[in-house]
């Protein structure tokens, strides 16, 4: 029974892997998934117009030989060219890019977007930790910023935070959480609206995006619209090494590709955020603002999360310190 390996490999026939302008392209995001359906998807269009053939993509989207856990292995091993790294799965290879997820890093999708962009394109600790592991971002998306999302009323001052269970995603989202006086609980976004309804917790960080998939309006009551409880990114990827490998006018084509996929994607986030808040206020679920004030308290709190993150992250010898202030300084702070 041949390997995955070998499948792949027979279908790019004898074209060595290093200068193939046919790019295997396996990921887990399924079609319809909107990162897919108005990012990834339009990318590749984008490269077929403008490229008129120059480079071509062998697609097995879905997991079918290679899922979002396994992408940096895959990039490595050679199974896949490009592939989708999703940042809150590869901590453990890539903590300084984590630093992108951080809460109070931004306030919409464009914004941080544009900023990581900028960060990867002044070549420092965040782009050499993606060289460190072989790859090439070409595509990056990061979420609208996470929300609260209450099952017991407005929760709109740090005050009544305090002593709230709050469900969290694990890493950065302990430290916030702690920080905001709640009780974590590691559950599951697929898990949430059980643990809601059964008053295992009282809300959950995360974006508005994700209320009506997993059901949470049916036990949710008020959301924060204006909160920076931290984002989720993915980054198109590429092995380097093929990267490389490709004629100048191929790289060019897929980075400018890239680039305009990622805004236009940014942009649809923010839309989509704005009219996902006036649906759920439609359904009675209360939509509310953090005053400035709390703004305020709310930020200070965050940067302590930030300097814990950076801290544990230099005690592995990696440059934490420089990757935070490179992504403060894109985003003009």
């Amino acid at each position: 029974m041949k390997t995955v390996a070998a499948v792949v490999a027979t279908l790019l026939g004898t074209a060595s892997f290093a200068h193939a302008e046919t790019l295997v392209f396996a990921h887990g995001f399924q079609p319809a998934h909107v990162v897919f359906a108005h990012g990834v998807e339009p990318w590749m269009e984008c490269v077929a117009q403008k490229g008129e053939g120059r480079v071509t993509f062998t697609h097995f989207p879905g997991g079918q030989i290679s899922t979002h856990p396994a992408a940096i292995d895959s990039l490595n091993s050679g199974v896949a060219q490009v592939s989708a790294v999703i940042l809150s799965y590869v901590s453990e290879k890539m903590p300084l890019n984590g630093v992108t997820l951080l809460p109070d890093m931004g306030n919409s999708s464009v914004e941080m977007v544009t900023a990581y962009r900028k960060a990867l394109d002044e070549g420092g600790p965040l782009l050499e930790e993606y060289h460190q592991n072989q790859l090439q971002p070409i595509l990056v998306n990061l979420l609208p910023p996470y929300q609260f999302l209450s099952g017991v009323g407005v929760v709109d001052t740090v005050e009544k935070f305090r002593n709230l269970k709050a469900s969290i995603g694990g890493g950065s989202q302990l430290m916030m959480a702690e920080s905001m006086g709640t009780s974590p609980v590691y559950i599951t976004a697929a898990d949430m609206y059980v643990a809601m309804q059964r008053k295992t917790v009282d809300g959950t960080f995360l974006t508005l995006a994700s209320a009506k998939p997993y059901s949470l309006t049916e036990v949710m009551n008020a959301v924060s619209a204006n909160g920076s409880f931290g984002s989720g990114a993915s980054v198109i990827s590429m092995d380097k090494a093929t990267y490389d490998g490709l004629a100048p006018e191929s790289r060019e084509l897929l980075d400018d590709c890239g680039r305009e996929a990622e805004m236009a994607l940014a942009r649809h986030g923010d839309a989509e955020n704005e009219r996902l808040k006036t649906e759920l206020a439609a359904m009675g679920i209360e939509v509310y603002e953090f005053s400035p004030e709390t703004l305020t308290e709310i930020s200070a709190l965050m940067a302590d999360v930030a300097d814990h993150y950076v801290a544990r992250i230099e005690q592995l010898g990696r440059p934490g310190s420089e990757a935070l202030q490179s992504y403060r300084a894109a985003l003009g702070r």
